[in-house]
């Protein structure tokens, strides 16, 4: 993806910064930044760009469809299936707010391995009210949930990857 088309953003205190594309995208070679992240005084993002949605955009239909297939062999009920519909959201979500520290003390480690996330597990009345929304508003067929479910584990671990990425350029050495 070509960051040139957007100003990118350091991040700064930003509570949204690791789900976002002006935060985790890979600035080009004279990549144009915003001096100062822009927060509002509550601390919302007025810049905010969705990672989740460019990720879902550039995720492998092959590799998507060989997971939905995969579900699809399981047998879950509908049930079953809207509820991981709601984990997987929901653990992507809590992946874009984790906390994260570095390891110290590791030689010969990649950078990247010398991040920490610290996600926060997603508890099951969360689940239990997101697959609620889901089984109230979702009409398609038990094969579109399982190509939704199959697309965001695949978005979730793109995010990941980019995150961990991300934070090993911004962390010093």
């Amino acid at each position: 993806m070509n960051m040139y088309d957007m100003t990118m953003c350091t991040g700064g205190n930003c509570p949204r910064k690791l789900g976002c594309l002006r935060f985790i995208g890979e600035p080009a070679v004279n990549q144009e930044f915003f001096g100062i992240p822009p927060l509002s005084a509550d601390m919302s993002c007025l810049e905010h760009n969705d990672a989740q949605t460019t990720f879902r955009n550039e995720v492998d239909k092959d590799e998507t469809e060989k997971l939905a297939y995969g579900l699809s062999t399981f047998g879950m009920s509908r049930d079953e299936t809207i509820w991981l519909l709601a984990r997987v959201q929901l653990e992507t979500e809590h992946l874009s707010r984790a906390d994260y520290s570095r390891i110290t003390g590791k030689k010969g480690m990649k950078k990247e391995d010398k991040i920490e996330l610290k996600i926060k597990s997603v508890e099951d009345e969360e689940i239990q009210i997101r697959a609620y929304y889901i089984s109230l508003s979702f009409k398609g067929s038990n094969e579109d949930l399982h190509w939704f479910i199959a697309q965001q584990h695949l978005v979730h671990h793109m995010l990941h990857d980019r995150i961990k990425s991300t934070l090993a350029r911004y962390m010093p050495d």
